[in-house]
């Protein structure tokens, strides 16, 4: 099965560091394991998440970014799936700074020479993917003709170099229960890309074929899922502005009837302190209890808009440079993912935002002489 080139158009040195870091730890991702709403974290990031919120095997928890639920395998937290077209990519970007440093040398006559005093070791021009060793000439020659590498992949090693395109490969998925076997082989009632020999083993009653005939398909569907996205991103962030300026009202007009209040409470003097305090105190539940609602309100629609520009990036990566396996292993996830996205939609963005009012009304002073059930100074009207 052939992988897609990747070139520096395809994947930007920027780009590809912000997609092979971990949100939570910001350190290129370690052991990547992926959750059903695509969010990528360190197998051990995640699992001190877990550990922080006392989840084990069984529970459910949230992602710490969009805040789906996902159950933790029975296994715990390494039998969650892992995010081989990450590491993949991961690996992309180890070589291409590997060589935006000096010139590498040949790994095999560095290892023969043994650090022999006098002799040279000659620059490496190649780079073999299996073995991860970087070859000269020399050695790249040996390599092609011995008969347990003649079939590695090799690349020049200038074609990694910063500045220039990467031309390097992403090598499809290989099967972890039958090495050197691709994944290849789409189980149309399992969802899965598995190897030739496990769909003989064990999916051989059901429908599947090579992911070549399900993969222009898979990427149609998957660029229509993309397509709307900017569009809610948009719908979201002119809620979220909503949101900010009433926030801004609600500041406004509440620091204007403090203005009030205490206007009105000087008007009176000490006489009507405890009063003026009251509907202080009043004035502050409201302010917290109105403005606890509309930050509410932002940090839902903030982590929305999040939700959608993480779904965005990675179909837009994987439609681009992820292999046919790749996609078709992401195909279900993904699609599942943008009709939540949809639906969540209806709830952060449809929703009206209420209106706030509040009014300072004074109280008539003549008329309360005598009443000290009443507040002297004024009365809150509205919500």
């Amino acid at each position: 099965m052939a992988a897609k080139d990747l070139d520096s158009n395809d994947i930007k040195k920027q780009e590809l560091d912000d997609i092979t870091k971990c949100c939570i730890c910001t350190e290129v991702f370690t052991d990547p394991k992926a959750l059903p709403c695509i969010h990528t974290f360190c197998m051990k990031c995640i699992q001190e998440a877990g550990l922080k919120t006392n989840k084990g095997p069984g529970d459910e928890m949230p992602c710490p970014i969009c805040r789906r639920m996902f159950k933790i395998p029975t296994e715990g937290f390494h039998g969650l799936s892992k995010n081989f077209f990450i590491e993949r990519l991961i690996q992309v970007a180890h070589l291409s700074e590997k060589s935006a440093s000096s010139a590498a040398l040949c790994s095999l006559c560095l290892e023969y020479s043994n650090g022999e005093a006098g002799k040279e070791t000659p620059t490496a021009d190649a780079y073999c993917f299996d073995c991860k060793r970087e070859l000269c000439k020399e050695c790249r020659g040996e390599h092609m003709e011995f008969k347990a590498t003649r079939k590695h992949t090799l690349i020049p090693i200038s074609e990694h170099e910063v500045g220039q395109n990467i031309m390097t490969k992403l090598l499809p998925s290989v099967c972890q229960l039958h090495e050197e076997k691709v994944l290849d082989v789409y189980c149309a009632d399992c969802k899965i890309v598995v190897c030739a020999i496990c769909f003989i083993d064990d999916h051989r009653i059901h429908e599947g074929s090579h992911v070549k005939k399900f993969v222009e398909d898979f990427r149609k569907q998957i660029k229509s899922n993309v397509e709307p996205i900017n569009e809610w991103k948009f719908e979201a962030e002119a809620k979220k502005s909503k949101l900010l300026k009433v926030k801004e009202d609600i500041q406004k007009m509440i620091e204007k009837l403090e203005c009030d209040v205490s206007s009105r409470k000087d008007e009176l003097m000490q006489l009507i302190e405890k009063h003026a305090n009251y509907l202080m105190h009043d004035l502050c539940l409201i302010r917290q209890g109105k403005l606890k609602e509309m930050q509410m309100e932002t940090d839902d629609i903030e982590t929305y808009i999040l939700s959608l520009e993480t779904y965005n990036s990675y179909c837009q990566t994987i439609m681009v440079n992820g292999s046919d396996s790749d996609i078709c292993c992401a195909f279900t996830d993904l699609s599942v993912r943008a009709v939540e996205l949809q639906e969540q939609r209806q709830l952060r963005i449809r929703g009206e935002i209420q209106p706030f009012n509040c009014n300072f009304i004074k109280s008539g002073l003549e008329s309360f002489l005598g009443e000290s059930s009443k507040n002297l100074i004024g009365e809150l009207e509205g919500e």
